[in-house]
């Protein structure tokens, strides 16, 4: 996209803003729209040029966008400027063509089976009942689990848990999912409290507001925040499909009520280990760079640098899993403490684990200290294809974090969202007119097809997908098929 270009055409007044008339003259003319993805839902033109100025104003700072309610040419010619001078044009333009694509899923929604949602409904209330019941049957009494403070009176004053490294909030000790699984080996109580939550969160976050917006159809159409992040990840609203649990099988039934559209089945593509194929990018880590380029699985190899061991093979499932926690931890910022409650070890030996990492991986620890600096002197972090965000406005170890984990994240918005683009393309180019994306859920995209064409389809993601942009690392993308969104999980 030619910078000096736009800004000629704007400065001639050569450029409309939402007036869809003028898209006959399409010879020297800007076409910018206020909500592009709103016009995209009610005409289905699709033009490499038109341009969403919502999306301008909100990549020019994500934490704190300034949506302008008019556009006169003054004004555009700044946001262009501004835009130019933090070289976001390539990210915006690649907003502006996720457009169409989002728009589409707003409009086709996404089919649920009602009758088993019911059922899992009924299901979680009595599984809910019976947590109180247990705890009851425990403690003597009934405590409102929904109630920190009961909470944590029940723990701390009654219980007498210790209370040594519980993080404190503004209205007392924290009762966190962090807090309560590391109290879980000093009580059952916890276990019980952690449980409760968890199916109370299903019930209240998913599936009633599912029930509720289904009002009689079997069809929700959710609201796709297409920058709903400041690391620019598309977030979904009325209903939220995004947080839905992954692990256990509660989340798996909530998974089972998204389905495919009659006749179609769905094509499941989810990037392996992204963020960590991000960091060895980065990062230029030789040990991970290595690990990657030869396949290697990235948690085992991460446990055999922490266990000091010489083979991959000695590493033990349960080792493994440190490494993986280890990896996370890194990505997230995790502190040595927060990596010792999830490890179940004292902080001394999170820290020496967290020593040893990165002793090791010399690579990230080199483009840490780089981003840091880069960050103190312009206050910013960018992605890959130069998504921003400000982070002088943050402090102390909210900053650390945002300052690590932001390029890495921004970085991997930008690869599924190149994805999303170049498959939309794609399946119209190749004429599969009844293929289209259907859901994107963190680093996955689930597509409709035919049953005939999921082959064909399935091949069309993998390459497009793996091909998104040019890391110094493969991507790697696994494949699944099913009738629901469980099933093409598994």
């Amino acid at each position: 996209m030619d910078f000096s270009r736009l800004i000629t055409l704007v400065e001639q007044g050569r450029f409309s803003v939402d007036d869809l008339d003028s898209i006959s003259d399409q010879n020297g003319h800007l076409f910018l729209f206020s909500d592009l993805k709103k016009t995209y839902k009610s005409h289905i033109y699709w033009h490499e040029e038109f341009l969403d100025l919502r999306s301008a104003c909100m990549l020019l700072d994500p934490d704190r966008p300034r949506l302008m309610q008019s556009f006169p040419r003054k004004k555009i010619l700044n946001l262009l400027q501004q835009l130019h001078l933090y070289g976001l044009f390539e990210v915006w333009h690649l907003e502006s063509l996720l457009a169409y694509v989002t728009a589409g899923m707003e409009k086709r929604g996404v089919d649920l089976d009602v009758q088993k949602l019911k059922m899992f409904s009924s299901e979680l209330e009595d599984l809910i009942q019976k947590e109180n019941a247990n705890l009851v049957n425990k403690i003597g009494k009934d405590v409102n689990l929904n109630s920190p403070k009961q909470v944590e009176n029940l723990l701390f004053n009654e219980l007498k848990l210790p209370t040594s490294g519980i993080k404190k909030n503004k209205t007392g000790l924290s009762t966190d999912s962090d807090t309560l699984t590391y109290l879980a080996q000093f009580s059952e109580i916890p276990e019980i409290i952690l449980r409760y939550r968890s199916f109370t969160k299903l019930l209240n976050g998913f599936v009633i507001p599912l029930l509720r917006l289904l009002s009689g159809q079997s069809t929700v159409y959710p609201t796709i925040r297409q920058i709903g992040t400041a690391t620019g990840r598309i977030v979904y609203e009325k209903p939220n499909l995004q947080n839905i649990p992954v692990k256990d099988d509660l989340g798996k039934k909530i998974r089972e009520c998204i389905i495919a559209p009659p006749g179609k089945i769905l094509v499941r593509a989810d990037y392996s280990q992204i963020e960590l194929r991000v960091l060895a990018h980065l990062s230029s880590d030789p040990y991970l760079v290595k690990a990657f380029v030869e396949g290697k699985d990235i948690h085992r190899e991460t446990a055999k640098l922490i266990f000091n061991l010489s083979d991959e093979r000695d590493v033990t499932p349960s080792q493994r899993t440190i490494g993986k926690v280890v990896n996370f931890s890194i990505l997230y910022g995790m502190s040595a403490y927060g990596l010792a409650k999830s490890l179940g070890v004292t902080p001394e030996v999170a820290k020496e684990i967290l020593a040893t990492f990165f002793r090791n991986l010399s690579g990230v620890t080199s483009y840490f200290e780089k981003v840091k600096k880069e960050a103190d002197s312009k206050g910013f972090v960018k992605s890959i294809l130069g998504r921003l965000r400000w982070v002088s406005s943050f402090k102390g170890t909210e900053q650390e974090r945002i300052i690590k984990n932001t390029p890495i994240q921004a970085s991997a918005s930008d690869i599924i969202k190149s994805s999303m683009v170049k498959l939309a393309k794609k399946f119209s180019n190749e004429g599969l007119g009844a293929t289209f994306i259907y859901l994107q859920i963190h680093d996955e995209l689930l597509v409709v097809t035919e049953e005939e064409q999921r082959d064909v389809v399935s091949d069309i993601m993998k390459h497009e997908m793996e091909n998104a942009v040019s890391l110094m690392v493969p991507l790697r993308v696994e494949i699944g098929f099913g009738k629901n969104w469980s099933e093409a999980m598994s």
